[in-house]
């Protein structure tokens, strides 16, 4: 089985558009600052992929296998 990657951010910034979310709410979503949600939106850092998974799941998002 292939080892999950982390999402894009792109990706981050899809999915929280498609939940319906502000940034400060994604991030309590999946337990994180907002500072650190910022930063995977700016592309300065990258989402582990349980994170992630964790983030799609709530909001029946497809998780697009990166």
């Amino acid at each position: 089985m292939a080892k999950p990657k982390r999402p894009t951010k792109e990706q981050v910034i899809a999915a929280r558009a498609q939940s319906g979310l502000s940034a400060a709410k994604a991030a309590e979503v999946i337990c994180v600052t907002g500072r650190q949600w910022q930063k995977y939106e700016a592309g300065q850092a990258r989402m582990h992929p349980i994170l992630w998974r964790w983030f799609c799941l709530q909001f029946d998002l497809v998780e697009e296998r990166v």
